[in-house]
Parts: C-alpha cells; sequence; structure tokens
C-alpha cells in the first residue's frame, strides 16, 4: 500500500486518494460479488424447478428478485446513455 505525504495524494502515483473513489471501488467489488451470488441463486431455482416444480412461496420470491433485478437494470442502462 502507497504511503500518504499528508497532502492528500499518495506517494508515487500522483493520483488524489478520493473518499468518492474509494467508496466506488468498494461499490463495485460488493456489485461483483451479488452478481455471483445472484448467478447461482437462479442455477439452483431453474434446476430445482426441472427436479421438482415451484411453490407460490418460491415463485413469489422469484417476482420479487426479478422486479428488483430489473429496477437495478433499468438503472443502469440510464446511466450507460
Amino acid at each position: 500500500m502507497a504511503k500518504h505525504d499528508g497532502s492528500g495524494k499518495q506517494d508515487g502515483s500522483g493520483r488524489k486518494d478520493e473518499p468518492a473513489e474509494t467508496e466506488a471501488l468498494a461499490l463495485l467489488e460488493h456489485l461483483d460479488e451479488d452478481l455471483q451470488t445472484l448467478t447461482l441463486y437462479l442455477a439452483e431455482e431453474r434446476e430445482a424447478l426441472r427436479r421438482k416444480g415451484t411453490s407460490p412461496k418460491r415463485a413469489a420470491r422469484l417476482r420479487l428478485v426479478g422486479e428488483d433485478v430489473a429496477s437495478a437494470a433499468r438503472l443502469a442502462r440510464k446511466a450507460l446513455k
């Protein structure tokens, strides 16, 4: 880890150590982890549906997850424009 010289810049990097950048990097890491978890969840739900069908409770959970993912996707698409 680079040492700080007290000026707000990291030694040797020439870049400011900004709290927003640090937060953004942490958020991206958490998003990657959440997406991996979601991918595993979807695979497990597909397998469970193939094996034994689904219950109203599982369908409701899938609906809620789907709504949240759709909302996040719409927000992300707006950011890409």
